[in-house]
């Protein structure tokens, strides 16, 4: 594949040479990280294993994606793909975790299971903007803070699976829940949330033995029910915490859990910090989002606008 030919990157607001000399170098939330590199051809992976791995470079049309299943994968990656086609721009690599992508994708698109294609490229504006807005961040000294990229690995995740990946056909042994009965589970599900919900008493819903029930949930929503469960759990005590004044135990029975200690330990394993600290930086994003709401236009709007120049390519 020809070397790709550049595209200028604008400055971000208040970026100067003398800021570019120690640009911050990472963030990172509990479903992706973002590493910062003054230089393609230096970067590396900050992610050991099951993660998508993105590299967008600046003034580059292409982006770079590949799945990297553990930490000995270093022939067939995202950056090894960028590097082999001279990219000597500063980038970014976006880390995300393979169990949210897949998490999301399927629930956004209902759909299998998301293929990532190895050493994959692509012409993509949407995917573009996104690493343009983040290397206009790190440029000017700006830390995405975690519940904004949180919210940003949504909607990537979703995006990615939809326009630039395979989807595995089921085969005839892992067909998974019929949609009908799947949809009754999880309606279920969401709306007892706050209530004990126990695996046999979904298995009896869809008249199927705990064992058979957990494998066919775990082939149609991929993961098994009690890990589906709590994430959903997770998402809606995030949604509270970031849109409410609950008090901490309020929300953890909102969501399910009998005692504030017990959900403050489950919400630290799977978001990475602790309630109060998620309510404190998702209330500093909304403030640091309204001052600069009238500077930036919405990401999706300003995307639309571009020529449509989707075409992809294999590396």
């Amino acid at each position: 594949m020809d070397a790709p030919s550049a595209l200028p990157l604008e400055p971000a607001a208040g970026y100067t040479p003398a800021e570019a000399s120690h640009p911050p170098s990472s963030a990172a939330c509990a479903v992706m990280s973002v590493a910062y590199f003054r230089d393609a051809a230096a970067a590396s992976a900050g992610h050991g294993r099951d993660a998508i791995e993105i590299l967008v470079a600046a003034g580059q049309p292409l982006f770079y994606m590949s799945y990297r299943a553990s930490a000995a994968d270093s022939k067939v990656t995202a950056i090894a793909a960028a590097q082999r086609d001279g990219c000597r721009a500063d980038a970014v690599v976006i880390t995300l975790d393979r169990i949210y992508f897949e998490h999301r994708s399927r629930l956004a698109l209902g759909k299998a299971v998301p293929k990532v294609p190895a050493a994959y490229s692509a012409a993509d504006p949407f995917v573009r903007e996104i690493g343009n807005t983040l290397l206009g961040d790190f440029r000017a000294g700006h830390i995405p803070l975690g519940a904004y990229l949180e919210s940003l690995a949504g909607v990537l995740a979703v995006h990615l699976a939809a326009h630039h990946c395979e989807f595995q056909a089921p085969t005839s042994e892992s067909v998974g829940l019929p949609r009908h009965k799947l949809n009754r589970v999880l309606a279920f599900i969401a709306e007892n949330i706050a209530e004990p919900v126990h695996i046999r008493d979904l298995a009896a819903m869809v008249h199927m033995s705990l064992h058979h029930f957990a494998r066919m949930f775990k082939h149609a929503a991929g993961m098994p029910p009690h890990l589906y469960i709590t994430l959903e759990r997770i998402q809606l005590a995030k949604a509270l915490l970031s849109d409410t004044d609950l008090p901490l135990v309020e929300v953890a029975g909102s969501v399910g859990f009998q005692t504030q200690g017990h959900f403050t330990a489950v919400f630290h394993r799977y978001a990475g910090i602790t309630p109060r600290a998620f309510r404190l930086c998702s209330r500093a994003a909304q403030e640091n989002a309204r001052p600069r709401a009238a500077a930036r236009l919405d990401l999706g709007a300003r995307v639309r606008k571009e020529p449509d120049d989707g075409a992809c390519a294999r590396a």
